[in-house]
């Protein structure tokens, strides 16, 4: 089995308090790449943990010509941009030789998000390494925490370095709200025919993997790569669906600022959270539709257009017939004939998209 062989951490001035992050992308995730590193450094730099955070940042099927590459090799070199993290470039393209091919998606939520009809943001193979980080990680490394490529880190992260994971807890991550599970794994299963291979006993209990502290020592002990990646080959399941039906219900929970979606179902509960504590704030904010706070000049606009829903009966008033294939105006919401969805209606979501202009990394 091929493995990693960069620089690991060797610094002995670090010590216990070496950490370990791993980020997946390919070509089409790279670009916010260098701000999400921005994030963590700033974070970090005056931290216990400073310059004793280890970042593998794995790529497929990326360029090395591709002008982002360029910054990031110098930088895993140099360590000029971002001192408090060390960056290690892993190229996947290099070494799937000798790892398993994954097919097309057929069953999970990939089905859904790669249909541009929904205005999500489509699942990539890339999305797969963070399966395969037990084989591709160093065996020094322990515990990694994986972040998708589009998030932010507004604060330390050291509570989730030195999260302990027990002996039954491969891994931790953000629980899905119980409404927008139940029925979705039966659906899964009932879609695919395989409602009589795999036995479900996690209820409504899933999670979202975007964020994922992973005891890499507990996934190869239970051979959790090749069963997923085994399942992918014979049945098509996305990586999200698939980890979900290997761990069944059984993960630590992460708490809630860790991973707050922006402009989704998070609002209420993190109002509440506010009332409790007027100084609650987001760790991670997870940008996870398919309009990006890099999407270009207008995507605050575009966001707010994909959050905003035509009234089912607005066709009955002359008012609302459409004179452009786009519809009324944004600015007509809870006017009769659309509406800004209940998500979206409090300023913290603007203020959260903003926070992404404060971080980004602009090469000098």
């Amino acid at each position: 089995m091929a493995r990693a062989q960069g620089r690991t951490a060797t610094d002995q001035a670090c010590g216990d308090r070496r950490a370990h992050i791993a980020l997946g992308v390919d070509d089409a995730g790279l670009q916010p790449i260098p701000t999400l590193l921005n994030s963590l450094h700033v974070n970090h730099r005056d931290t216990a943990v400073t310059g004793c955070v280890d970042v593998h940042l794995v790529t497929m099927d990326v360029p090395s010509h591709h002008p982002t590459i360029i910054v990031l090799e110098d930088e895993a070199v140099s360590r000029r941009r971002w001192p408090s993290l060390q960056l290690h470039l892993i190229n996947f393209t290099q070494l799937e030789g000798a790892f398993l091919t994954f097919r097309s998606n057929r069953v999970g939520a990939a089905m859904r998000r790669n249909d541009v009809s929904t205005g999500e943001a489509p699942i990539t193979s890339a999305t797969n390494i963070r399966i395969l980080l037990p084989a591709l990680l160093p065996l020094s490394v322990a515990k990694v925490l994986y972040l998708d490529y589009d998030v932010i880190v507004n604060g330390s992260l050291e509570p989730l370095f030195v999260m302990p994971l027990g002996p039954d807890e491969a891994i931790a991550a953000k629980p899905r709200h119980v409404e927008s599970t139940e029925g979705s794994v039966d659906k899964w299963l009932e879609t695919g025919g395989l409602k009589d291979k795999i036995m479900w006993k996690g209820g409504s209990k899933t999670f979202n993997p975007g964020v994922l502290l992973m005891s890499l020592p507990a996934l190869r002990c239970s051979n959790a790569s090749s069963t997923i990646g085994g399942w992918n080959r014979q049945w098509g399941f996305d990586d999200q669906t698939a980890l979900n039906f290997f761990f069944n219900g059984s993960f630590r929970e992460l708490p809630m600022e860790y991973n707050v979606f922006v402009g989704s179902e998070d609002l209420e509960a993190i109002n509440g959270k506010l009332k409790d504590d007027p100084s609650w704030r987001p760790v991670i904010l997870h940008y996870k539709g398919g309009v990006k706070p890099w999407s270009g000049p207008n995507s605050w606009t575009n966001f707010v257009k994909s959050r905003t829903r035509r009234h089912k009966y607005a066709w009955l008033r002359r008012a609302c017939w459409r004179s452009a294939s786009d519809g009324p105006p944004l600015e007509t919401y809870d006017d009769g004939c659309q509406y800004l969805k209940p998500s979206m209606r409090s300023s913290l979501v603007k203020t959260w998209w903003d926070l992404w202009g404060t971080y980004k990394y602009v090469e000098q």
